[in-house]
């Protein structure tokens, strides 16, 4: 690359981040139920696993958490049944459950990705519009030199 070249890897990288930063610092990025004892959310886990990964020709928002496109494009009702044993089994408060069946809900679409990119598509654009009005000097520089 040469002095003053725009780096559009480099462009993306950070508005990637931006993303990023938007989504965890606003919250769009969902969190567990509040512990009814303590009141304090449980989980986290998916807000600390998003990241932001250098790809061929730009940059990527993601999360390696199975779960995260579930809960962000939503998931339709199911009835979930045992595979290898005759019941389900899980622990609710002290005392074990079972059931030959359970009906899943169903989640709501909750595109937090989605979210933080439109509320914050102006500075994007802000940033965006930077570099290739910076190009464009750069190249008539180079036409009139």
């Amino acid at each position: 690359m040469m002095a003053g070249e725009v780096d559009l890897q480099k462009v993306a990288l950070r508005i990637a981040h931006r993303i990023r930063a938007i989504a965890i610092r606003e919250k769009l990025v969902p969190v567990g139920k509040p512990d009814p004892d303590s009141g304090k959310r449980t989980g986290g886990e998916l807000r600390k696993s998003i990241h932001v990964s250098s790809v061929p020709g730009g940059a990527m928002v993601g999360t390696n958490k199975v779960y995260a496109r579930a809960v962000h494009e939503g998931r339709q009702a199911l009835i979930i049944r045992p595979r290898r044993r005759k019941a389900l089994r899980w622990v609710d408060g002290n005392k074990f459950l079972f059931a030959k069946r359970v009906r899943f809900p169903g989640w709501d679409p909750d595109p937090f990705i989605y979210d933080a990119f439109e509320s914050n598509q102006e500075t994007i654009m802000n940033i965006f519009d930077r570099y290739t009005e910076r190009a464009l000097r750069e190249v008539e520089h180079a036409i009139t030199s």
